[in-house]
């Protein structure tokens, strides 16, 4: 059904949708050529948005972003899918002109930009398949939001402006207190060019920044390389970190902001894993709030035990822990389904996810 409705005057209106049949999935979409729409829920939340055709696995999903700020757009859908994996992949700007349409806004205008830097890619090289070039597109971006690929902005804002690669692709960056006198600080490389070292800068309210200390990197290296630092000042419950990436040749880039989380957990939590899809490498946090043994196993879809990643007794805190996608004798295992579940004596959960090769 195809409702059109033209506006007499000017002015700001709103479109009330009541469902009348609890049965059934529907979907409702408003365009508009001219103008900015705002999509508004009662929990004032966009989460979960992302339906098909976006939410496919085959799917290169668009975000939208406000062209001059670099934040996500308001009517831009957030993930994740119904099966838990992260959506959107990717987020360009809001905004594109053309002489038919003119300028206008929304993910309509958002994706040609990414299936216009597509186009040049293959035109570069055309023997580069769907595959290869989903994998430059997800890796020639600016990472905004959380750290890493997330439900909002995917792997970042589209940049392929970028006249050299980023010289450190940082994984992972946490911070979390160890007792009442130390912080640590974990964070972890996929390859580095050129790197002299990392800065780490604190900051109270994320305005001004202090630094605290000085780890040296490795230069030029394209294996994973893993870094901690700890911070012995801890005389406040709400810090701010980052990582001030210094170059040879004295350039320098900032890390994405990690927050100081609570000494202790307050409930016990295993988190969705990320990345996820994954084709390598996928983190797993999960957070105790008491003494416990724990037991982190990964399984396929066959129930099949596949690796144990943690049997052991573990203090109250928050941990994380990689799978790097190979079984119990250090095997890849194939791509498709599988299940990490943790135990311990107070908590059992189960979270998919999804290895592509």
């Amino acid at each position: 059904e195809s409702i059109s409705y033209i506006t007499s005057e000017l002015g700001k209106y709103y479109i009330a949708i009541e469902n009348k049949d609890a049965n059934g999935k529907a979907i409702f979409s408003i365009i508009s050529l001219s103008h900015e729409l705002e999509y508004i829920s009662d929990e004032n939340s966009y989460s979960n948005s992302i339906v098909d055709p976006a939410a496919g696995l085959d799917v290169l999903a668009v975000g939208a972003t406000f062209k001059t700020q670099d934040i996500i757009a308001s009517y831009s859908s957030e993930g994740p899918t119904n099966d838990g994996r992260i959506k959107p992949d990717i987020c360009a700007p809001s905004s594109v002109s053309n002489a038919t349409y003119g300028i206008f806004s929304g993910t309509s205008a958002s994706s040609p930009h990414v299936s216009g830097a597509a186009t040049l890619l293959f035109e570069e090289n055309p023997s580069r398949t769907n595959l290869d070039l989903k994998n430059i597109l997800d890796s020639s971006t600016v990472d905004l939001g959380e750290l890493g690929k997330d439900n909002v902005y995917g792997s970042g804002l589209l940049s392929l402006s970028l006249s050299t690669p980023v010289p450190v692709k940082i994984s992972y960056f946490d911070v979390y207190a160890y007792d009442e006198n130390k912080i640590i600080l974990e964070w972890e490389t996929l390859s580095e060019t050129n790197n002299f070292g990392f800065e780490i800068e604190k900051s109270k309210d994320k305005l001004n920044w202090w630094n605290v200390g000085f780890i040296r990197g490795n230069g030029t290296t394209h294996s994973e390389n893993s870094y901690k630092f700890c911070d012995n000042e801890n005389s406040i419950r709400k810090y701010y970190y980052r990582l001030k990436q210094v170059d040879f040749d004295g350039s320098y880039r900032y890390s994405p902001i990690a927050e100081l989380k609570a000494l202790i957990p307050e409930k016990w939590q295993i988190e969705q894993n990320f990345p996820n899809p994954f084709n390598a490498d996928t983190f797993i946090k999960y957070k105790m709030p008491k003494n416990s043994f724990v037991s982190i196993k990964i399984y396929n879809i066959l129930g099949k035990e596949i690796k144990i990643l943690v049997n052991e007794f573990k203090q109250p805190g928050y941990y994380y822990i990689k799978w790097d996608g190979k079984n119990g004798s250090s095997i890849n295992v194939p791509s498709g389904i599988y299940f990490c579940e943790i135990k311990t004596k107070n908590f059992h959960k189960i979270k998919k996810m999804v290895l592509l090769r």
